[in-house]
């Protein structure tokens, strides 16, 4: 009820504007006090309401006569009131409703869309009216003008734009949901794929670091296996040394002995070697005797000297 009071009241002012210019109208000569502003403003408020009722009657089912009703019926009464406006403030005149409504469509606020529309409706209105101005004010059935609007005229096809704009505009918002979708899918991929990665480098880099730790206990066991090898080896060494060192005192204690064996053989040699000292007693005159004896036989013995 609020819309259709809205859509009374805004005719009502566009046949309001159309009535007190009437006085002054002659052919189209004075359109610009008709106000075509004003009837700009109410069919620029309408438009949007006709064309979704317009979509809204296609929509409904072939069988479905009360969807088909009431939907006409919300229409027709808009309709009306704006058509009879028009006529009503051109006086039935077809000619000044051509020129009437081209100005109107002008209008700044009509643009786009709306502009279109306008001039659709301009078309429609002239096509059904006659050459007779009485007709066309007081004998226009404009019930059933509006009705054809609806069912096979300029808002049908207007519906069916609306519908098939619509639609497109359904796909492509669908097609930019699935886009959407698949550009956070790709995303959340890449993320997964990057979260796995570093997954992967966290785990190469933890191995490599167990590596060294392991690493660098072998080398310390190693080492301390090396050292107590060298330790090993060095008391080894220390021991043959002093095994050596044993060995050679031993050889010489046994070499010692020996020569002190052989001095030992020898005396007992040297002394088994010497006679033994006869234990006769020769007179001491006999033995003075004999070394004189001796010694002069010795001088006897010695060569006379002849070379002098």
């Amino acid at each position: 009820m609020s819309s259709f009071a809205t859509v009374l009241l805004l005719g009502s002012l566009a046949l309001a504007t159309g009535t007190r210019s009437i006085a002054h109208l002659r052919k189209g000569k004075q359109l610009g006090k008709m106000n075509p502003e004003a009837v700009a403003h109410t069919l620029a408020a309408v438009e949007g309401k006709w064309l979704t009722e317009a979509v809204a009657f296609a929509q409904c089912n072939a069988s479905d006569a009360a969807c088909q009703e009431d939907t006409m019926g919300e229409f027709k009464k808009s309709c009306q009131t704006v058509v009879s406006a028009v006529i009503q403030s051109s006086n039935g005149d077809k000619s000044v409703v051509s020129e009437y409504l081209g100005d109107i469509c002008e209008q700044p606020e009509l643009h786009s869309w709306k502009k279109s529309f306008c001039g659709d409706f301009a078309t429609a209105l002239n096509g059904v009216l006659t050459d007779d101005n009485y007709v066309n004010r007081d004998d226009l059935p404009v019930d059933t003008i509006c009705a054809n609007f609806l069912k096979r005229g300029f808002l049908k096809e207007a519906a069916k734009e609306e519908v098939a704009r619509a639609e497109k505009e359904k796909q492509e918002a669908i097609a930019a949901q699935e886009e959407e979708a698949k550009k956070e899918e790709e995303e959340k991929e890449k993320e997964a794929a990057a979260e796995a990665a570093e997954a992967k480098d966290r785990e190469a880099a933890a191995k490599a670091e167990a590596a060294k730790a392991a690493a660098e206990v072998a080398a310390k066991v190693r080492a301390e296996a090396q050292a107590k090898a060298d330790e090993a080896a060095e008391k080894a060494a220390d021991a043959a040394k002093a095994k050596e060192v044993a060995g050679n005192s031993s050889a010489t204690v046994a070499v010692v002995n020996s020569t002190a064996d052989v001095s030992v053989v020898a005396n007992e040699t040297a002394a088994s070697a010497v006679p033994a000292q006869t234990t006769t007693e020769v007179p001491a005159n006999v033995t003075a005797a004999s070394d004189t004896v001796a010694t002069n036989s010795t001088a006897v013995a010695a060569p006379s000297n002849t070379t002098k």
